[in-house]
């Protein structure tokens, strides 16, 4: 923060795309850090996180599942996790709001969902078998190993968390006046 500050041009930093969770993250950065950031879009994370190794950008705010094999390698330096709490994964990084800017959240969640007529049964055993899955010990292992922690929960829970994305999001594009390309 004190680099972007001090700097009278702003930082560059690559997103996945127009509209990816890495350019709203930023976007959600700059807001409550109050720095000058420039969005440079990718098509896609690779190339993005290519020219960050490779020093055409300055920063990303990036998966940790995309990113954490090059700051294991030391060809990135991981600074903050953008979630509420410090990954268990990598314990040694603090979050964003830790680091000094107060509320930033901004994670990613990957979920299951069905057609929305599924019977309620339906959706009821089948979230048991995949929370019952997600909290093997063999596959938190594996997900964990790529850089994924595993959580399960209900389904209700899970339509709330999208309908606080949603919103959280939606303030983020109205705020940074993002357009659709």
């Amino acid at each position: 923060m004190a680099l972007a500050k001090a700097r009278p041009d702003p930082l560059n930093y690559g997103s996945a795309g127009n509209g990816s969770v890495s350019h709203f993250s930023a976007e959600q950065f700059k807001a409550l850090a109050g720095v000058n950031l420039a969005h440079i879009p990718y098509k896609g994370a690779g190339p993005a996180v290519t020219d960050l190794v490779g020093g055409r950008l300055q920063l990303m705010f990036e998966n940790l599942p995309t990113v954490l094999p090059h700051i294991r390698s030391a060809r990135l330096k991981a600074l903050a996790v953008g979630t509420k709490t410090r990954s268990a994964l990598v314990p040694e990084y603090p979050t964003v709001s830790e680091a000094g800017v107060a509320g930033y959240e901004s994670s990613t969640a990957f979920g299951v969902l069905a057609p929305a007529k599924t019977p309620a049964p339906i959706i009821g055993r089948l979230n048991q078998e995949l929370v019952k899955i997600l909290q093997s010990p063999d596959i938190k292992e594996k997900l964990a190993a790529q850089g994924l922690e595993t959580v399960g929960g209900t389904p209700q829970q899970y339509s709330q968390h999208l309908k606080d994305e949603r919103a959280k999001y939606g303030r983020i594009v109205k705020a940074a006046g993002i357009k659709p390309d």
